[in-house]
């Protein structure tokens, strides 16, 4: 007979958690298995459980990866066993300030902050999420092609959406969310990845072009990285001429350099930073605090392993388990 199912149970507080992604590392134990997919993906129906087909004869499953829509911490387990019940820590309602924006010096909310700036975000899309409704849906570049409106800028994963909240979000006061941190900024969103897919640096360079000439947008924030591009590089120094400045992500690649268009001159690379105590033990924050002592800061501060390293990054800012909207 065929081997039972592996499956995993995600509750939090108790509670069965549905439509969570659950994400299985998997190790090839045989030499048939070994050409093949070495992850799967299943989604928790409403009792919390998730189902895996797989032969455990050929395949040793190493990582749980457990991602929440919203409302609990994303977490992950290591060399998982069949039946096991996974139970998520509830995010906390501590808003509308969390320690990154204490890193950034605002002590205070100021729902005024960033009255006047213009943003631009190029990555996966946006929302819908309602704390994100002032934002400005600039549309989707793909494969040279240009889309206007709303629907075109639709987030196809959940990072540009992300991404949005960290800089704009504007939470109800007294719910405990956590606000962006230039809320009152005027931000427009453009997305460059289509679903399932990254993205090529000819839409990343016309997504600068349309955010400094169309929108004359003072910053953009760059979230994404590859390898160099002439096309791409020439749009960041294009902007930069215009009087727009690229925010750019140094890269998630372990310590590899900094990836493009963060390496660029004239673009600012920013890596991200933790604070232990600041997630739960199950969190994948916790797997990548630093074995050198260098690499921890004023309070104990860490830069994450998975950060890319090089001469080129400027600044970090807190990006380890942050919250935002999803």
């Amino acid at each position: 007979p065929p081997a039972p199912a592996f499956t995993m149970t995600v509750t939090s507080s108790g509670s069965p958690l549905s439509g969570v992604l659950v994400e299985l590392g998997l190790v090839a134990l045989t030499p048939s298995a070994q050409s093949q997919a070495s992850s799967l993906s299943a989604v928790t129906d409403s009792n919390g459980l998730a189902v895996f087909p797989f032969d455990p004869a050929q395949w040793y499953p190493m990582s749980a990866q457990i991602s929440p829509h919203g409302g609990a911490w994303s977490g992950v387990v290591v060399h998982p066993v069949t039946a096991t019940s996974v139970n998520l820590d509830c995010l906390p309602k501590s808003g509308p300030l969390g320690w990154w924006h204490q890193l950034a010096g605002i002590s205070l909310y100021d729902p005024s902050a960033g009255e006047g700036i213009r943003i631009g975000v190029i990555d996966s899309g946006l929302g819908p999420h309602p704390y994100l409704n002032h934002m400005i849906p600039a549309g989707s570049f793909i494969d040279g092609c240009f889309q206007p409106g709303p629907e075109a800028t639709a987030d196809v994963q959940w990072h540009g959406t992300h991404v949005s909240g960290l800089i704009g979000a504007r939470p109800p006061l007294g719910t405990g969310d956590y606000a962006g941190l230039a809320p009152a900024a005027e931000v427009f969103v453009a997305r460059v990845f289509a679903p399932g897919q990254g993205a090529n640096q000819g839409d990343i360079a016309s997504a600068i072009d349309a955010m400094s000439i169309a929108h004359e947008v003072d910053l953009i924030n760059l979230s994404l990285g590859g390898d160099p591009s002439a096309i791409e590089y020439d749009a960041v120094l294009a902007a930069y001429a215009r009087g727009t400045l690229c925010i750019c992500a140094a890269g998630n690649n372990f310590g590899q350099p900094v990836l493009a268009p963060a390496s660029y001159p004239l673009a600012v690379a920013v890596s991200a930073v933790g604070r232990p105590g600041t997630y739960p033990l199950n969190n994948m924050a916790s797997l990548t605090i630093p074995n050198q002592a260098d690499h921890f800061g004023t309070g104990g501060l860490f830069l994450p392993t998975y950060a890319n390293v090089g001469k080129e990054i400027a600044v970090t800012a807190g990006g380890s388990a942050v919250i935002s909207t999803v």
